[in-house]
């Protein structure tokens, strides 16, 4: 309510000269606060439209002139910081609009909390080696959170694991009442994962994807697969056995 007050009052009217705001662009997972009568019910969804594609994230040239300007570095030092933070933050892309994986167009953007995080640290160690991400969204966590409801079936989680995307019909509008049907609803929960920065639009029509190798880690995609291609399942079992485990923990703990 008090942050609804506080854009209320920003905007203000231009009449009385009291607008501050003219306009605000919000990210996350809005289109749970727009159904019904909410503030935001008359805000608009832009961020699928192809032109206004970069103000979701940086670009790589923004990173670069970033890591320049805070870090004291040369563009030759840059490219290499930034190439090292590429397979990492790297990855998004917003427009509802078919892409070439090959060359992208718009180009994929990359996670501004996360380059951040990357070059803060990176000033007061001189080096990043292993990202410890406190601060992104914890995949694995979230895939728990969904596993309580038998909608949400383990072959759903294998096809991510594996495939690093999956088949979903993207839902723009829903509001609280549809979040009761998460893990139930399979398009609503692909969804809300998209909104939370977790999947991405995928180059395969229908089809969104795990961004980067911050999201393929926190899922535990990139060892387990890197495994599993070479003969051992046995971290693979143990994903599903936890995946299984909380699901039985969690219904448990709800009855």
């Amino acid at each position: 309510g008090s942050f609804f007050a506080v854009l209320k009052e920003g905007c203000g009217t231009i009449s009385d000269c009291g607008a501050v705001i003219s306009k605000y662009f919000m990210t996350g997972v809005t289109p749970a606060f727009r159904k019904g009568m909410s503030p935001l019910h008359e805000a608009q969804i832009i961020s699928g439209n192809v032109e206004l594609h970069g103000i979701c994230g940086f670009t790589e040239e923004e990173v670069t002139t970033l890591v320049q300007h805070y870090l004291h570095k040369d563009k030759h030092e840059a490219d290499k910081i930034v190439y090292s933070m590429r397979r990492l933050y790297n990855g998004y892309y917003f427009a509802n609009t078919a892409y070439d994986e090959s060359n992208p167009q718009p180009p994929l953007l990359y996670n501004p909390q996360l380059v951040f995080h990357y070059i803060r640290t990176y000033e007061s160690s001189g080096v990043v080696t292993v990202p410890n991400e406190y601060t992104s969204v914890h995949s694995m966590h979230i895939l728990r959170s969904i596993a309580d409801s038998r909608g949400f079936s383990v072959d759903d989680l294998i096809q991510l694991i594996i495939s690093g995307s999956v088949e979903t019909k993207t839902v723009n509008e829903f509001g609280y009442i549809d979040l009761l049907s998460l893990g139930k609803d399979r398009n609503l929960t692909w969804s809300l994962l998209l909104y939370l920065g977790i999947l991405t639009h995928s180059p395969r029509e229908g089809h969104l994807r795990i961004p980067n190798n911050v999201i393929k880690t926190e899922s535990s995609d990139g060892p387990v697969f890197d495994n599993l291609v070479n003969g051992s399942v046995d971290e693979f079992i143990e994903l599903l056995k936890t995946f299984l485990q909380t699901r039985t923990v969690r219904s448990l703990q709800n009855a």
